[in-house]
């Protein structure tokens, strides 16, 4: 008989409990402690997988000092005795759950040292960056009742609800009010995610996102100083509504360049009450099918987010394709409402003690993209299978929590592919090979998230001179990429030239949309066994 996988479960973050419960339901054995200093090398040697959660009482910054501590404490203590067994592969896997977005996103760009990254398998997540990730995806994933989460019940349509094919002159537009941790999360994970193929037919069908604070100014600053090239690359306007003030950014290479950003940004200072706002949201509502419409309730004031949810114009509940979200840290009376009633596009978001899939889906899909990248540019073809052995030890060489998390930006946007192309989770075992027209199609829109993707981690596209000197000796384009973080592929996908062997750096794109159908399906099958075991 196989042996229970051993979880050591450390924090008592409300959410605790719930992944208690599905690692459970999962088969594995469970080990609570409240710190570190309640752990010692026996129980270590018999642990296969860590789950290390920030306290949700203390200060954000003091919580994830706190877990980081732990996980190197931990660290030291499996490298003196060198025993722990290992569930997957030669590192630890380890949900790391952190308060601050800020330590979130310094992971993903500066990564954990050398020896942390060798030893653990890291996740790390906040509660905020997981509700926006459920709150935007929906559930793209076919979970049998026994593992599922508490929060599945609650689960919301996709922000592309049933998909954006090439012909459709549909667009995605996200208002958020309130531009607190969550706000910024559902903000940045829309402008990873929501990538279509009609951009590519026509530029100015891009996705907004619309961002309304009292505090705009301060929290905007801040925000552009985290994704700076992002930008400085993307249209974008600023509103005070009060003083009826507007500047307008058009992208830094505007005229000279093709746009290559398909997401373009408002800054509002004001509320939701003020009558230009009101107006706008009556308007946007009231557009029909056009504008796929998601209004974001996220005031850190959750009785505030409460009441607001059902005084909004009302074109917003007649029109059946609009969804509003409400960030409230308790379910109330939200499950008890049937998805009758005028108010069945009101979704609750946030609940403090469940959003978290210990699975980990985008980890597992991850693992078969990061497969295909080593097939593909290891020059060993496009791959026919995913071997599961195979696809572990290419994820072993994946040293880097940041290259990992890379991997997930990308797995992230497979449900508005599938269903750009005419398929849902629902039926993946009849989603077969795309044909040419389809992979011209998306291997552009794969480009276009990628920008997206480089801007946000820190890489720039290059300045004219820069751009001249990498042209004249392309053997100097990865000497930029790797020393100054710039990349001469930030440009539009007709622009993209070749890479230092010659090639059409278009092919690696082509690749791995081909290969959709069978990592969506390697992923659901396993999946499914997963479940049913």
């Amino acid at each position: 008989m196989k042996a229970k996988k051993q979880v050591l479960l450390l924090g008592n973050h409300p959410v605790a409990r719930d992944m208690k419960r599905q690692f459970q339901q999962l088969g594995c054995t469970v080990v609570v402690r409240d710190s570190v200093a309640d752990v010692d090398a026996s129980l270590l040697s018999s642990t296969n997988e860590l789950a290390l959660l920030a306290n949700a009482n203390d200060d954000a910054l003091r919580a994830d000092n706190e877990v980081m501590g732990w996980l190197s404490d931990i660290a030291e203590m499996l490298t003196a005795t060198d025993s722990a067994a290992c569930y997957t592969s030669t590192r630890m896997p380890c949900h790391l759950l952190l308060r601050s977005q800020t330590t979130l996103w310094m992971l993903k760009t500066v990564d954990f040292d050398h020896d942390i990254n060798q030893r653990f398998d890291i996740f790390a997540f906040t509660m905020e960056d997981q509700w926006a990730l459920r709150a935007l995806m929906g559930n793209p994933w076919p979970i049998k009742s026994s593992a599922a989460t508490r929060a599945d019940s609650l689960s919301c349509p996709p922000i592309d609800r049933q998909g954006i094919d090439v012909h459709s002159n549909q667009t995605v537009h996200l208002v958020v009010f309130g531009l607190t941790a969550l706000g910024e999360q559902l903000a940045v994970y829309t402008a990873l995610m929501a990538h279509f193929p009609n951009y590519v037919r026509d530029n100015q069908l891009r996705t907004r996102i619309t961002l309304v604070d009292p505090s705009m100014g301060d929290k905007q600053e801040a925000l552009f100083s985290r994704y700076r090239h992002l930008f400085d690359n993307s249209y974008y306007r600023c509103l005070s509504l009060d003083r009826g003030q507007t500047r307008y950014h058009e992208p830094k290479y505007h005229g000279r360049r093709d746009d290559f950003v398909d997401v373009e940004w408002e800054f509002v200072e004001g509320h939701l009450h003020h009558p230009l706002m009101q107006q706008k949201l009556a308007l946007w509502a009231a557009s029909g099918d056009r504008q796929l419409l998601t209004v974001a309730l996220c005031d850190g004031d959750d009785n505030l987010n409460y009441q607001e949810a059902f005084g909004l114009p009302a074109p917003i509940y007649r029109n059946p394709q609009t969804v509003v979200l409400v960030r409230v840290r308790q379910q109330t009376a939200f499950s008890m409402m049937g998805r009758g009633n005028r108010f069945a596009n009101v979704y609750p978001i946030g609940m403090e003690d469940c959003g978290y899939d210990v699975r980990q889906p985008l980890m597992q899909m991850a693992r078969m993209l990061n497969y295909f990248y080593a097939c593909s540019f290891g020059r060993k073809g496009i791959p026919t299978e995913m071997p599961s052995e195979e696809v572990e030890q290419e994820w072993t060489k994946v040293e880097g929590f940041a290259l990992r998390y890379s991997n997930v930006y990308n797995v992230m946007t497979m449900g508005t592919k599938m269903r750009s192309l005419g398929h849902d989770a629902n039926d993946w075992s009849q989603f077969y090979a795309l044909t040419e027209d389809e992979v011209d199609q998306m291997a552009a829109v794969e480009h276009n998230r990628w920008v997206v993707d480089r801007l946000m981690l820190g890489f720039r596209p290059p300045t004219d001179d820069e751009k001249a000197d990498i042209e004249a000796d392309i053997k100097l384009k990865k000497k930029y990429k790797n020393e100054q973080r710039v990349h001469l592929d930030l440009c539009s996908y007709r622009e993209l030239g070749t890479d230092e062997q010659g090639n059409d750096v278009r092919i690696y794109d082509r690749d791995l949309t081909a290969s959709i159908p069978l990592i969506a399906n390697a992923f659901f099958e396993n999946l499914d066994t997963a479940d049913q075991e």
